[in-house]
């Protein structure tokens, strides 16, 4: 259960460092 949950923090993060990068290249990020 642990593993599990590190391992959707770290899918969390990834998704959000995405969004992030998008919105620095200027690009629009449709909200969820």
């Amino acid at each position: 259960v642990q593993l599990g949950k590190a391992y959707q923090t770290a899918g969390v993060l990834f998704e959000v460092l995405c969004a992030v990068n998008k919105t620095e290249k200027g690009e629009e990020v449709a909200p969820e």
